[in-house]
């Protein structure tokens, strides 16, 4: 009879426990619909080749070439890790990246941004409407 009595009780006390559970699940599935949670995504992106010239330049680097200017050896080409935030009215993106591609292009830039592929913040200006303000490095 104990056994029988406890096994009731421990039946009814998960039962109770899951339907409870669940109710409170689809409440806040129902909350969480109305609001938007910030979002941060991570990505990446890597591009590899192999580059041969047949006029053999002393040097590795082949001139006036800018994504693939190493000569007889594997390199990369690019490659960025993708870090993105997005909320109901702010949003960025921070892309760091290297490789030869890089180098070649962004020879020229500050240091501090020869590395930086992609960078920018916005903010959404009108709430009702998909229209935004970004500023940043596209």
């Amino acid at each position: 009879m104990k056994t029988g009595c406890l096994f009731i009780i421990l039946f009814l006390g998960v039962f109770l426990l899951g339907m409870a559970q669940t109710d409170v699940d689809s409440i806040s599935a129902g909350v969480l619909k109305n609001q938007a949670l910030p979002q941060v995504t991570v990505g990446g992106y890597i591009d590899i080749y192999f580059g041969y010239d047949f006029s053999r330049p002393p040097s590795k680097d082949r001139p006036y070439f800018v994504s693939s200017n190493r000569h007889n050896e594997f390199s990369i080409n690019l490659a960025f890790v993708d870090l993105k935030f997005s909320s109901k009215r702010a949003r960025a993106t921070f892309r760091p990246a290297i490789g030869s591609n890089m180098g070649a292009n962004y020879s020229a830039e500050p240091a501090i941004f020869r590395n930086l592929f992609e960078g920018n913040v916005g903010i959404k200006v009108v709430t009702n409407k998909n229209i935004w303000i970004d500023a940043g490095v596209f």
